[in-house]
C-alpha cells in the first residue's frame, strides 16, 4: 500500500479576505507592536489583489520599520507621501471595523 501523499494547504485571496488581514494588523498595531510587526512582514504587499489593499499595507509596514504609533494622522501623512489613493472613508471604515479609537 502506498503511503498518503501530504496535501498542501492553499489560501483563498479575495477582497474580503484582504480587509480582515487589513483589519487585524490595524488592532495589532495598538494593542501588540511585536505581533503587529510579525504580521505586516509575514505577508507582503504583493500578496494583496486590491490596489487600495496594496497600499494601505505598504503604509502599516513603514509604520512597522519606522516603529511609528498607529494613528490614524500618521497613517494618512504615510499614504500621502507615498502617493496613495486611499480615500478618508476608506481609511475610516478599516479604522472603526478594527475598533482603533
Amino acid at each position: 500500500m502506498a503511503a498518503p501523499v501530504a496535501k498542501e494547504k492553499e489560501f483563498v485571496y479575495d477582497a474580503a479576505n484582504e480587509v480582515l488581514v487589513l483589519r487585524s494588523a490595524v488592532a495589532l498595531a495598538g494593542e501588540d507592536r511585536e505581533r503587529f510587526r510579525a504580521l505586516v512582514h509575514a505577508v507582503g504587499a504583493e500578496e494583496f489583489l486590491v490596489g487600495a489593499h496594496v497600499a494601505y499595507w505598504r503604509c502599516l509596514r513603514r509604520l512597522a520599520d519606522g516603529n511609528l504609533e498607529y494613528t490614524a494622522e500618521t497613517l494618512r501623512s504615510l499614504a500621502t507621501a507615498e502617493g496613495a489613493d486611499l480615500t478618508e472613508e476608506y481609511i475610516e471604515e478599516i479604522e472603526a471595523a478594527a475598533a482603533v479609537v
